[in-house]
């Protein structure tokens, strides 16, 4: 008998879990649900922030913003430039095989190129970099408002 009405309480504290906000929002909001079972009678604000610190996809979002802004700074410079370096009519038979020096129609080289793109494509390619960056800041945001919403709303489930 005692089995059976564990199985009950059970269940239904399964159903109650399943139809909480914050547990059909996201992988996140375990660790918001986590930080305020951890911490009894924790105020609202502090799982607000609790939940802004830990959740891990406001760090992968910080990170993604960090990279638009790190390739941003590149996006109107000149590509790097390009050495070569080569070896033309190489004896490989022969008495001379392998020598740079023996042979009179061996010729080495070497050169240094650089593209220049032109300043209106660099500036298109700023302006773009510029564009990502700030899109990855709005979505960061979002991000962040989105987090605040479910640990409200995970806070308010659980009192």
């Amino acid at each position: 008998m005692k089995k059976n009405s564990s199985r009950t309480t059970a269940s239904k504290w399964d159903r109650k879990l399943v139809n909480l906000p914050f547990m059909r929002a996201g992988p996140w909001a375990l660790v918001a649900a986590s930080t305020l079972a951890s911490a009894q009678g924790i105020d609202f604000n502090s799982a607000l922030n609790a939940a802004l610190q830990r959740a891990p996809q406001l760090q992968a979002r910080s990170a993604s913003v960090q990279g638009a802004q790190a390739l941003q700074t590149s996006a109107s410079q000149l590509p790097d430039p390009k050495l070569t370096l080569g070896i033309d009519s190489l004896p490989v038979t022969g008495p001379n095989r392998g020598s740079l020096t023996r042979d009179d129609f061996t010729q080495r080289q070497i050169g240094w190129m650089q593209d220049m793109p032109s300043r209106d494509k660099r500036a298109a390619r700023a302006d773009a970099a510029q564009a990502r960056t700030e899109r990855e800041r709005a979505l960061l945001r979002m991000e962040q408002l989105n987090v605040r919403r479910e640990a409200g709303l995970a806070w308010l489930a659980s009192y």
